[in-house]
C-alpha cells in the first residue's frame, strides 16, 4: 500500500467501564471512505489587558482552559460485530442469548437511560506521509447521533449506519492495537435482504414500490458539562431531551393506499425493516430487525414535478410512543457470543 494512505488507516473500538477511561479496544470497523472525522477541540482563553508598546496579543498570556473532541464516522452494517456500536446509541446492558441450541444468538435493543460511565475508547490508527501510523485513543466517546441508510437504485451500496460522538479527551500515550475484525469473513447486509414491512402493529405486510429508507436517531444530551476540578474536561453527557426518530421513505407510486393516503389521512402505521443475511445453523439466520410501532408521516403529495418520470416521492415520516410498545427495537442476531 502506498505509505502515508488511509490503506494503513484503521478505527477500533472498546466498551469502557467507567467513562473517559482507556478500555483497550477489541472491534475492528471498516469505515467507508470519506468518513472517519475526529479532532480535538481546545477552549482557549487569553488575557488581553492594555500594556504599553502591545500592538499584539502576548503569547505568553494564552492558556488552554479546556479539552474536547468530536467526531464521526459511518460502517456497512455487518453480520458480526455491530454490538458496541448498538450498545453506545442505545444504552443499558445488553447480553447475546443463544437461539436454543444453534450457533445463533440475539440481542435486542430498545431505548434506555445511557448512564453516567457508558462511553468508548475509539482508537485510531493514523499514518503519517511516511507510513508511520500514529495511535489517537478518543477516551469517552459518547454517542449523540446515530442513523441508518439503505439506498437504492441499480448498484446500491449496502445497508449503512453512521455514529456521530462528543468525547471527553484525546491522547497518544496508548499504544496502538493490531486490528481485529470479527466479521473478516462475512459479506454486509444488501439491498436484496431486504424488506420492508408496513401497516397495523401485529400485522406489518410487505408493500411495493419501496425504493429507499433511512432512519435517524437523536440522543439529546447535556455535552456541555464542564466543572472546578475536572482539569478543563467535561463530564459525561446526560440526558436533557426527548430522543428524536424519524427519517423518509423513497417509493414509487403504485398504490396511493399503501403511503400517499396516509399523508392526508395523518393515519398511525408500524414498519418493520428485517435485513435477512446468510445462514447460521438450521433454521436461523444473521438478522438486523428495525421496529418501529407508530409511524406518522409529515408530507408526501404525489407530484408532476419529475416530468415524464414514473411518479415518486420522498415521504418523511416520524416515530413516536404508542404508550404501550417501545417506540424502537433493534435485534440484532449473529455468531457473536459477546459484544
Amino acid at each position: 500500500m502506498p505509505p502515508g494512505s488511509g490503506l494503513s488507516g484503521q478505527l477500533m473500538m472498546g466498551n469502557e467501564t467507567t467513562h473517559g477511561t482507556y478500555a483497550t479496544p477489541t472491534r475492528g470497523y471498516e469505515i467507508r471512505a470519506g468518513s472517519g472525522e475526529f479532532g480535538l477541540q481546545k477552549g482557549i482563553t487569553e488575557s488581553a489587558g492594555l500594556r504599553a508598546t502591545g500592538l499584539v496579543q502576548r503569547g505568553n498570556r494564552r492558556r488552554v482552559a479546556t479539552r474536547r473532541a468530536e467526531g464521526s464516522f459511518t460502517v456497512d452494517v455487518m453480520p458480526r460485530g455491530l454490538g458496541i456500536l448498538l450498545r453506545q446509541i442505545f444504552g443499558g446492558t445488553v447480553t447475546p442469548v443463544q437461539v436454543g441450541s444453534t450457533d445463533a444468538y440475539t440481542q435486542t435493543y430498545t431505548l434506555q437511560d445511557m448512564g453516567p460511565n457508558l462511553g468508548a475508547t475509539i482508537q485510531l490508527g493514523v499514518p503519517d506521509a511516511g507510513g508511520t501510523v500514529h495511535d489517537y485513543s478518543y477516551l469517552g466517546s459518547r454517542c449523540v447521533s446515530a442513523t441508518f441508510t439503505q439506498e437504492g437504485g441499480e448498484t446500491p451500496p449496502p445497508l449503512a449506519l453512521e455514529t456521530s460522538w462528543h468525547i471527553r479527551n484525546v491522547t497518544e500515550a496508548q499504544t496502538l492495537v493490531t486490528f481485529v475484525d470479527p466479521a473478516e469473513a462475512e459479506v454486509p447486509f444488501a439491498f436484496a435482504d431486504w424488506e420492508c414491512l408496513i401497516g397495523e402493529f401485529g400485522s406489518e405486510a410487505a408493500i411495493d414500490g419501496i425504493a429507499g429508507w433511512n432512519l435517524a436517531i437523536g440522543r439529546g444530551q447535556k455535552t456541555d458539562r464542564y466543572y472546578a476540578n475536572d482539569a478543563g474536561l467535561r463530564r459525561a453527557p446526560i440526558l436533557n431531551a426527548l430522543t428524536e426518530l424519524g427519517g423518509s421513505l423513497t417509493s414509487d407510486l403504485l398504490n396511493k393506499a399503501d403511503l400517499f393516503d396516509l399523508v392526508e389521512s395523518d393515519g398511525q402505521f408500524s414498519m418493520i425493516n428485517r435485513w435477512t443475511g446468510r445462514e447460521i445453523d438450521t433454521g436461523e439466520n444473521c438478522l438486523v430487525e428495525i421496529s418501529t410501532p407508530m409511524c406518522f408521516l409529515n408530507t408526501g403529495t404525489p407530484s408532476l414535478a419529475g416530468g415524464f418520470e414514473v411518479v415518486s416521492g420522498e415521504l418523511p415520516y416520524v416515530v413516536r410512543d404508542d404508550d404501550t410498545n417501545a417506540p424502537i427495537t433493534v435485534t440484532y442476531t449473529s455468531l457473536d457470543t459477546t459484544l
